[in-house]
């Protein structure tokens, strides 16, 4: 534990948190490859990248703890949506069940896949 203009820096969080954000982006979405999920689309060289910054940012702001009680609430939201249009990104677009039900398949390929950082 450490301690840096006034805050708690606590590196056991940040790397938990980290393990555990690669884990839950990693796994459900088969960039991390297992028996329980699968991919239609194969996985593209930068959904690596992408989970690796996104586990990083999540680590290190799970690291720095509370300071002097100025913690505001909205941090913790944009974290969260940040940690979710990742896991957006790196997810297969045929694979996501709520594009499926609101595009249809031809519409996850035409539409939602070129919205992805760099396409095929």
């Amino acid at each position: 534990m450490f301690t840096w203009r006034g805050r708690t820096i606590l590196p056991l969080y940040g790397l938990l948190a980290a393990a555990l954000t690669v884990l839950l982006i990693g796994v459900p979405t088969d960039i991390i490859p297992n028996p329980v999920f699968g991919r239609e689309v194969p996985v593209r060289w930068w959904e690596y990248p992408v989970l690796g910054a996104t586990a990083l940012l999540t680590g290190a702001w799970f690291s720095i703890g509370r300071g002097d009680g100025e913690e505001k609430p909205e941090r913790g939201t944009m974290m969260s949506v940040g940690v979710f249009a990742a896991w957006f990104a790196v997810a297969c677009p045929v694979c996501n069940k709520l594009v499926l039900l609101a595009l249809g398949t031809s519409g996850a390929m035409g539409l939602w896949a070129p919205l992805s950082p760099t396409s095929p």
